[in-house]
């Protein structure tokens, strides 16, 4: 059905976004075509807001593109949500699940770890020259961070790099996950 700025005959970039994703569902993909056209903005403006933290823009853009490939999926307009607030949702998650994994990767090589002996692990696909790439970066990234950030800021950050949920940090640091929630949202616009 369509909506009532929306009739059979017109075109696709005329139809209403709610409309538009009903086809696209359907396997449409002149449909999700005018869609990714609508909310390309949308979606380099959020790449932009993640780009410092460990991936290019251009795959950000693409994490992005795909996130709103899964909420025209998984929309449903019976939730009282418009497709637009949903699929910023959707645009913002995939691109933060996709920084997650790139920091992830980031971590400290194992060949830099040492043991309380203070000898090197063993690391038979080490490449000493990303190693010390790596820990520059690390290095880089962490004194940055210090200068711009307060220490309670700092701290949650540290938390959340070494893998640990904003419940997991409120625990830990005894305050409530809204505190922690808020310390990282300063964090990233910080370290844009």
């Amino acid at each position: 059905m369509l909506c009532s700025s929306c009739s059979d005959n017109i075109g696709l970039e005329r139809m209403c976004d709610e409309t538009l994703v009903k086809i696209a569902a359907k396997g449409d993909v002149s449909a999700f075509g005018v869609i990714a056209s609508r909310y390309l903005k949308t979606v380099k403006q959020c790449a932009m807001r993640y780009k410092n933290l460990g991936l290019e823009t251009d795959d950000l853009s693409q994490e992005g593109l795909i996130g709103l490939m899964s909420a025209v999926r998984t929309y449903d307009e019976t939730c009282g949500t418009s497709f637009k607030t949903y699929a910023r949702l959707c645009i913002d998650r995939g691109m933060i699940s996709a920084v997650k994994a790139a920091l992830a990767k980031r971590r400290v090589p194992s060949a830099l770890l040492r043991p309380l002996s203070g000898e090197l692990l063993p690391d038979a696909d080490c490449d000493p020259a990303a190693e010390i790439i790596a820990k520059e970066d690390l290095d880089i990234f962490y004194e940055n961070a210090g200068k711009v950030l307060s220490p309670l800021e700092y701290n949650i950050m540290n938390e959340y790099l070494a893998g640990l949920s904003y419940k997991e940090i409120a625990g830990k640091m005894n305050m409530s996950v809204k505190t922690v929630d808020n310390a990282m949202r300063r964090v990233r616009r910080k370290l844009k």
